[in-house]
This record gives C-alpha cells, sequence and structure tokens, in this order.
C-alpha cells in the first residue's frame, strides 16, 4: 500500500497483453465463440432479463456527446475562461434530457457498451479487430557511445556504383563522425553532395520544419576529408533483397495511410504530400544514379569488426529503413493471430460478436446486414441529488494529449526489460516474432487536479493560459461531470450462459474478478501465483469512461443493484464459475506452462490497470518540458536499437519466468 500510494507513473497507458501462442493454439476456445450460445439456439438453462446498474464518478468525467466551434459556445468559453479562446477551439459538449423541469446529463449506452466490449475482449482474450495498420521506419545510424564494444552491425559512409545491371559500392571504414565526416565545411575535404535518391533537396525534412531546413535534418551535401578517403575502400554487392526492402521503404515515406507520410498529422498537407510522392517516386530508382554518388550503408560486421554484408541503404546519414513487419503483420508477412480486421471477409463468428453483435463502421453501408448482439445497454441518466451537472456548470480547458512518435514502432510492440535495457529487438531478424503490446487501457489518476489549476486551465502562468487557449489544438469541455455524480442505467441480455454472465458482471464491476481469484484455495500454481501478485491489490478496482481518460478524467465505478431473472445464480457465483472455466482451459492446454504465464500476465495487468490506486498520477518521460513524450518514446526506441546492433555480452536468452518477474512497472 505505501508503494503504490501516490505514486507517479511514466505513462498514463498500458496494454493488456492479447496473447498470439493462445489464440492461434485453440486453447481459449471461446475466444472464437465456440463456447457461446448461438444466435439460432433458443436453450432453456440459459438466461434472460435486466441488471439495473448504478455509476459513480470517481473524478471529474467528460461524457461529450459532440463536438463544434459555434459562435455561441466559443463565447460561453471566453465568458468561462478567458477573452484569448481561439475561435476555431473545439468545444465538447455532454447531452441532456428535460425531466420534472430538471436538465439531466446522459451518458450513451453505446458509450459504456463499448467500454464493456473492451473489457470482456481484455479478459477472453479475443483478437483485436479495431486496429489501424500501420509500417515503420527506424533510423539504423543510432551508435552506442561507448567504444569497447563489439557491433553486430555498423552504419558507413560508401560510393554508389551501376555495372551491367548490379549495384555495389565502396565502403569506407576508416572515418569518425564529426572529424572526417560532417555537414558543414571542414577544411581540405571533397564535398559530396545526394545526387537524385530520395529527398536529395530535403524536401521531406522541409514538409516537417515549416519550409526550413533544420541544423539536425537531412542536408543536401555532404564533407568527406581526404584522410578518410585514402583507405582502400571495402567493395560490397547489395543484394535483390535489400534492394526490394529499399523499394518497400520508399513506398513507406510516401504512404499517406499507414505509413511515415499520414496526413492526419497537424503539419501534413494533402496537397504537400501529392508533391513529395511524386519527388520521391521520381528519384527513388537506384539505375539512374550516378556513380561516385555519396550513400551510407548499414553493414553486417564479420569478427574482425569488417564489413561483409549489406544490410540496408540510404541516401543521406540519417535515411530511414522499413521494418520488415507491421502492426497487421507479422516479419513473415502473415496476419497476426491477434488481429482480425474488422474488414477481413467471412471472419469467423467470435465471442465478441456473439454477445455485442458487429461493429458498425461509419464508412460502411447502413443497409448492410448486420448481426444484432445479446446484450444491450440503455443510456444512463443522471439521478440528481442537489445541483445537476447543468446547473454548476463546470469548464475545464484541455492540454494537448501527447502520442509517441509517429515512427515509435517499438512502442507497439512487448519488450522486455532487463534493469533498465531491452533485451533485444527480435523484430529484426526472422528467427523469432514480436507480438503486439495488446489492448491499450489508461490508468487511473486520483491525483490529477495537480495538473489543473486557476479556473480548469491546464496552465500555471499567465503566459501559459493564454497559449493554451489561443492554440485551436486542444480542446475545451463544457458542462464537466464533477466528482461524485450518480447516473442509472440498465443492461438487457438474453440468452445468456453463466459462464456469459460472469464475463458481463466482470466486466461492470472489476471487483467480481478480484473476490473470485481470492476466493479459490492456492491448489495448483496459477492460483498461487495470482494470489501472490494480487497480494497488493488494496483499493478499488474502477473503469474509465468518456473523454480525456490520459488527463484522468472518467474514473468511474458501477454496482449491480439488481438483477431481474428467473433463478439466475448471484453475480459473484456466475464470474467464479467463469474465472473456473478459465482456469481448466489454461491447465488443459497441450502447452500448460507457457499457457499459465501468459494466463497470469493477462488478468494482473487487468486488475493493475483498473485499480483506483490513491494521489496515482502519470505523465510522459520527465515532467520538465513539452518534448517529455517524444523524449520518452525516443529514448526507449535508441537503446532498443543500440542493443540490436551490439554483440550481446552473454549468450543467453531471457527465460520465460523472468519474463514474467520483470513484468509491470506501472
Amino acid at each position: 500500500m505505501s508503494i503504490k500510494k501516490e505514486r507517479t507513473l511514466n505513462s498514463p497507458y498500458h496494454f493488456v497483453p492479447v496473447s498470439e501462442s493462445l489464440i492461434s493454439s485453440g486453447t481459449f476456445e471461446h475466444s472464437r465463440g465456440c463456447k457461446f450460445t448461438p444466435h439460432d439456439t433458443l436453450s432453456t438453462d440459459k438466461f434472460s432479463g435486466e441488471i439495473k446498474c448504478e455509476l459513480g464518478t470517481l473524478t471529474p468525467s467528460i461524457f461529450a456527446c459532440y463536438q463544434g466551434n459555434q459562435t455561441n459556445l466559443i463565447e460561453a468559453a471566453r465568458t468561462k475562461l478567458g477573452a484569448s479562446v481561439h475561435r476555431d477551439k473545439q468545444i465538447l459538449s455532454p447531452l441532456f434530457v428535460e425531466m420534472n423541469n430538471n436538465k439531466h446529463q446522459v451518458i450513451l449506452g453505446s458509450s459504456i457498451k463499448g467500454m464493456l466490449r473492451n473489457n470482456v475482449a481484455a479478459l477472453l482474450p479475443a483478437p483485436m479487430n479495431r486496429v489501424q495498420e500501420r509500417t515503420f521506419a527506424y533510423r539504423p545510424n543510432i551508435m552506442p557511445k561507448a567504444t569497447d564494444v563489439e557491433m553486430i552491425k555498423q552504419t558507413f559512409p560508401a560510393l554508389f556504383f551501376y555495372n551491367n545491371g548490379k549495384p555495389f559500392v565502396h565502403v569506407y571504414t576508416n572515418w569518425k563522425r564529426g572529424t572526417d565526416y560532417c555537414f558543414k565545411f571542414l577544411g581540405n575535404a571533397k564535398k559530396y553532395k545526394y545526387r537524385g535518391s530520395v529527398d536529395s533537396e530535403g524536401k521531406l525534412t522541409r514538409l516537417f520544419k515549416g519550409g526550413t531546413l533544420h541544423h539536425n535534418a537531412h542536408k543536401t551535401g555532404c564533407y568527406i576529408t581526404h584522410r578518410a578517403l585514402k583507405q582502400k575502400p571495402i567493395r560490397l554487392d547489395i543484394t535483390e533483397n535489400v534492394l526490394q526492402q529499399f523499394e518497400a521503404t520508399t513506398n513507406h515515406l510516401i504512404n499517406d495511410d499507414t505509413g511515415h507520410l499520414n496526413v492526419r498529422h497537424p503539419k501534413v498537407k494533402k496537397e504537400d504530400v501529392a508533391d513529395l510522392k511524386r519527388y520521391i517516386k521520381q528519384n527513388r530508382n537506384y539505375r539512374e544514379w550516378q556513380d561516385n554518388q555519396l550513400i551510407f550503408v548499414e553493414a553486417e560486421l564479420n569478427n574482425n569488426q569488417t564489413p561483409e554484408k549489406i544490410s540496408s541503404f540510404g541516401n543521406n546519414f540519417r535515411y530511414y529503413w522499413l521494418h520488415s513487419s507491421s502492426i497487421h503483420k507479422n516479419n513473415q508477412n502473415e496476419l497476426r493471430p491477434s488481429i482480425q480486421p474488422n474488414t477481413q471477409k467471412n471472419r469467423p463468428l467470435n465471442a465478441l460478436t456473439c454477445l455485442f453483435g458487429d461493429l458498425v463502421e461509419r464508412s460502411e453501408p447502413e443497409e448492410d446486414l448486420r448481426l444484432a448482439g445479446r446484450v444491450s445497454v440503455n443510456h444512463a441518466v443522471e439521478a440528481i441529488k442537489r445541483e445537476s451537472v447543468y446547473e454548476r456548470d463546470i469548464w475545464y480547458a484541455l492540454p494537448l494529449c501527447a502520442q509517441p512518435k509517429a515512427s515509435a514502432y517499438e512502442f507497439y510492440l512487448e519488450q522486455f526489460y532487463s534493469g533498465n535495457l531491452l533485451f533485444e529487438l527480435k523484430d529484426y531478424n526472422s528467427e523469432q516474432l514480436q507480438q503486439l503490446a495488446g489492448r491499450k487501457m489508461y490508468v487511473h489518476q486520483d491525483g490529477f487536479n495537480n495538473l489543473f489549476h486557476e479556473n480548469g486551465i491546464a496552465a500555471d502562468t499567465p503566459q501559459a493560459k493564454n497559449e493554451l487557449l489561443s492554440d485551436n489544438k486542444a480542446p475545451i469541455a463544457s458542462k464537466v461531470t464533477p466528482t461524485s455524480t450518480q447516473f442509472q442505467f440498465c443492461l438487457r441480455f438474453r440468452q445468456l450462459s453463466i459462464f456469459e454472465l460472469g464475463l458481463i458482471y466482470a466486466a461492470l464491476d472489476p471487483n467480481y474478478l478480484l473476490s473470485a481469484i481470492k476466493s479459490f484455495p492456492p491448489s495448483n500454481s496459477t492460483i498461487k501465483e495470482l494470489h501472490n501478485r494480487t497480494q497488493y491489490t488494496v483499493y478499488t478496482l474502477a473503469n474509465k469512461l468518456g473523454y480525456g481518460r490520459p488527463h484522468g478524467f472518467g474514473s468511474v465505478t458501477i454496482k449491480c443493484r439488481e438483477t431481474i431473472s428467473e433463478n439466475i445464480p448471484t453475480p459473484a457465483e456466475c464470474v467464479k464459475h467463469m474465472f473456473s472455466k478459465l482456469l481448466e482451459d489454461v491447465e488443459g492446454s497441450s502447452n500448460a506452462n507457457a499457457a499459465k504465464m501468459a494466463f497470469v500476465k493477462q488478468i494482473i495487468r487487468f486488475i493493475n490497470i483498473k485499480e483506483n490506486v490513491k494521489g496515482q498520477t502519470a505523465h510522459y518521460g520527465s515532467a520538465e518540458g513539452a518534448k517529455a513524450t517524444l523524449d520518452f518514446h525516443g529514448d526507449i526506441r535508441k537503446r532498443t536499437i543500440k542493443n540490436y546492433r551490439i554483440k550481446p555480452k552473454y549468450a543467453e536468452k531471457a527465460s520465460e519466468n523472468n519474463k514474467l518477474a520483470n513484468f509491470n512497472k506501472g
């Protein structure tokens, strides 16, 4: 208790893992709907009825139904927060219904249903089907500062040649960055311009730097000293596989949907992307490059630390190179078992579809037939005690919601740590496959009010206040729901088994799950481990709902006050039955040890995220400046790539037990 209280986490979210091995092996058949009631069957041993629920807010919450910047909203925001509110600022507004001369706030039933669906999916686990595809690239030039390490790969300057249909390079190894090579003038040096190739004029850089070239960005020229070029170069061929990956890399750089130039970036305009696309396509044909063109190559090193094989190349020292896998596909170019895209044709009927029905995408035709779920949720209506949400009229000016870098590939994949260093980035080779980190969930921040100062504005000085209000990227929340506001809603269900009911109750109130775990005697290693890992879980478990969750808004509890159905077991009995069935699947797995470990990690991560730790706050990296987010994820990436390039000091890989023991620092 003393360890968790008033702690600060380095990220406002965490991931509940989705074990690809469990899903692909069929250990959890229920995750694919095999153990769920079919829609065309009427069973006398199933239950139908309704659960009357009460939802209470533990922190201020933003249950907005729409957003806009109409004149009346902007004027109201300026009255509440200050005259510097930008005219294009988006205002988040909730929905109200008038009853008995009072305006009661409404939480859409679809919002609550989506939260329940996500919780059930995390408990099973079920494949993820609303994950946007994304490709990523890394920069091979990252080098360790230490000079006494053995390298596996290293980046070198090289001169490019194309002869008789075969590209090759002359690699120069006797050079030092800043001494023999730099982007500014060196005495007694020869300039090699990036002729042709990708982004040789810095167009990619200008796109993100407001039309100018940053001093650390790609340059149009480079200087190499005569001393570095006096050595005899090493001639290496560029293989067909590397050439194909180079073309794939350029496709990634110009992709405005899943790649580097995503048009959702606030600094990217569609017309700029179109121009850059044409430019890169025109200049990426290496067959038209001039001999003696300067490029940089990443080469695998032999035992003598000498380059022997080209693994990547680019037109400048900070070039990008495409990862061999993506969010949807592994490095074998196969669809991940943990991913089941919504667009996949003839996809199997899974557990989530059986319970909640098909997801409705806004872009899909409305006339398409969809499967209805057997669980529905009514809108939650405010139960006014004293002052209503409408009468209290609380507003918050939210700060920008920071995100990882667009290229932060490692952020989405499961990483294992030894101290402060990652063991390795396994996606760089084809021997082992990395798994996705899992389902993203936000942690509770009981101490989040430290972020907000005078009048609900996330700024501690007049200058910071004006900058925040005049920035049209971060929204303003109107009619914010204060702490201790109560809502009532009803969940209706049809033809559910005890197992399915257990999932619904645990999703509504995760405290049922924790009580069920503690009710089992420690008769096997799985239960013992779960007991050991939950002994310090002393705070109430709660859910997150609504907008502003990264900033601490939206912590809610849901209590099941009454279940109306004939001969139905209690919620505690249903959840215990459900959990016992999950344990049976784990114990009966063909690879029981791996299944137990994956199951324990999944359940404990879910409980840790749901625990409403008193005084807990979260932020990215250090809280010293606005760059904390990018620096935090950037440091992770740098450590990862450095480890991949340095020869390991020991050959032993981390065991599964060590990985489990090192799990979760938040």
